[in-house]
């Protein structure tokens, strides 16, 4: 009875020790349950941002987190580091936004077991077409977890274009309007117009990025082309450049406007368009500058300037005052 008392106490002892053992390896374990990884933007237009978003779920109260990504070559800028537990914004002990890697470090007294642990930052794009950034990093919780890896790589979607001339047939000397418009640009845009043959004058009207005014770095014309240059536009802007053009004091020349745009990396030509210089069918139509069809106040005047100084006869006046009229 002895010995049975004996080993008894033994199987006991070994039972009593090894729930004991498994108990506080389970209180001292620490590991993340659960993380992800997302992007806001697997393909960034060149110097746009892209938000990336980590999210992690400790197990332990006590063994602190840290967490940290790695670039596989250097982005061109990170920033906005923001940490939350459990919708809760807090600030960790240690952190580090760098062009090359994201870190940062919370104490134990901000994790709790079982609470969402998510972290954000964004990602500046360097301004390169075609350049593909891996994203890889791990979270700890006692133990580390590596992170699911993420990559974006910066594209430059074609830009659409489409230019308009209006009047296409003007007389001698007059004016027509070339409106431009450059659709899905990202960041810088410059456009240039080449006039062939020269023409008599030229100006840059307006430049307009999403219907608002806008200052171009570089805005010029001169009678053999123009050349408009913007700095950041932002993302999927609409440009709009309207030029006045005074055409030849010859008849029968055509004037054709080429060009082109760069965008980024990306360089498309226009389709060109022509005004060619005619002899007015009537004295109407040589006062109708716009070529809309009708003769308005501001065109009656100007007519009226030509009575005045012996180019225009009564007669002729007369005709222009009745188009005005109807």
């Amino acid at each position: 009875m002895v010995f049975d008392t004996q080993k008894l106490r033994s199987v006991m002892a070994l039972i009593i020790i090894t729930i004991v053992v498994i108990s506080f390896a389970g209180l001292g374990s620490a590991v993340v349950t659960s993380s992800n990884v997302t992007l806001s933007d697997s393909t960034p237009a060149p110097g746009s941002d892209v938000t990336v978003t980590v999210t992690a779920t400790p197990n332990n109260s006590t063994a602190g987190f840290s967490f940290t990504h790695e670039f596989n070559q250097s982005v061109g800028s990170a920033s906005s580091l923001t940490t939350q537990v459990a919708g809760s914004t807090v600030d960790p002990i240690i952190s580090s936004t760098k062009q090359d890697g994201v870190t940062l470090t919370l104490g134990s007294g901000d994790v709790t077991a079982g609470e969402q642990i998510t972290i954000e930052y964004t990602i500046t794009a360097e301004d390169t077409t075609g350049k593909s950034v891996s994203i890889a990093g791990d979270v700890t919780n006692g133990e580390s977890r590596e992170l699911p890896e993420k990559s974006y790589t910066t594209t430059t979607s074609p830009v659409e274009l489409n230019r308009t001339i209006s009047p296409e047939e003007v007389g001698p000397s007059e004016q027509v309007t070339v409106t431009t418009e450059i659709s899905g640009v990202s960041n810088s845009v410059s456009a240039s117009n080449q006039y062939n043959p020269q023409l008599t004058a030229a100006t840059v009207q307006s430049v307009t990025v999403n219907g608002a005014s806008a200052n171009p770095i570089i805005s010029e014309a001169t009678v053999n082309g123009s050349t408009v240059t913007l700095g950041n536009v932002g993302t999927d802007a609409t440009v709009t450049i309207t030029e006045e053009l005074t055409v030849s004091e010859e008849l029968n020349v055509t004037h054709t406007i080429t060009g082109d745009v760069t965008a980024g990396e990306t360089t498309a030509d226009f389709e060109p368009v022509s005004v060619t210089v005619t002899e007015p069918t009537s004295v109407v139509d040589e006062f109708d500058e716009d070529g809309n069809g009708n003769v308005e106040i501001t065109e009656l005047g100007q007519a009226g300037q030509a009575f005045a100084s012996g180019e225009l006869s009564i007669t002729e006046l007369g005709e222009v005052g009745a188009a005005f009229a109807s």
